[in-house]
């Protein structure tokens, strides 16, 4: 159990950071099905809808792989009227484990160096 928590506390701390450097409102990661593993949000439910919203877009990444015989899709965004994004990163670990890394970005600011580096982060963490 403490593994665990150990665990779980380095996955959260990732989180935060992703959310600090990156000036976000929230992060999450879930695994292949939706479940939040780790959130980091500005308002209490976020996460939960979050979970939700990144479900269904893994799920949408597989039809439309399937469907015009894509290769794997590793990423998924939605833009609103105001140029929030809300990015979805789908990647395996090492062990082949499907996580969700989910971030809402605000607008005009970058995010792919910083969630890579958490994807890595993240992978690092999960063998421990």
């Amino acid at each position: 159990m403490s593994n665990y928590l150990t665990k779980q506390a380095i996955l959260e701390q990732i989180l935060r950071d992703v959310v600090a450097d990156g000036h976000y409102e929230a992060a999450l990661l879930s695994d292949a099905a939706g479940l939040p593993l780790a959130t980091v949000a500005s308002a209490n439910g976020v996460g939960v809808l979050m979970a939700a919203m990144t479900a269904l877009l893994r799920d949408t990444a597989r039809q439309v792989r399937n469907q015009l015989d894509l290769a794997n899709v590793n990423e998924l965004s939605l833009v609103s009227d105001d140029r929030f994004r809300f990015i979805c990163r789908f990647f395996q670990t090492e062990n082949g484990q499907p996580l969700n890394l989910t971030v809402i970005v605000p607008a005009d600011q970058p995010y792919r160096r910083i969630t890579n580096q958490a994807i890595t982060k993240i992978k690092d963490a999960w063998l421990q």
